[in-house]
């Protein structure tokens, strides 16, 4: 989890300054393609890891919870 938290965060903070370089080497129509397929390849993975982050904290808290309750009700008091 903490990997795709590290690329979440480079996609998020570092990937437009990548494109913007590359917006600013050149302004032909095969850099302008390049470009927008950068930009879409990076939405797209920024929102998988979102969900996969998502995904993992729930799946965390849900067995965090199960022991919890497990330890809980067969303790003996």
């Amino acid at each position: 989890m903490s990997n795709s938290i590290e690329i979440l965060y480079f996609i998020q903070q570092k990937a437009p300054a990548y494109t913007q370089g590359i917006e600013t080497l050149d302004s032909k129509g095969s850099k302008e393609s390049l470009l927008s397929a950068t930009i879409s390849a990076n939405e797209e993975a920024m929102t998988i890891l979102e969900e996969v982050i998502m995904y993992t904290f729930q799946q965390c808290v849900y067995y965090i919870t199960k022991v919890t309750v497990t330890r809980y009700i067969t303790s003996p008091w």
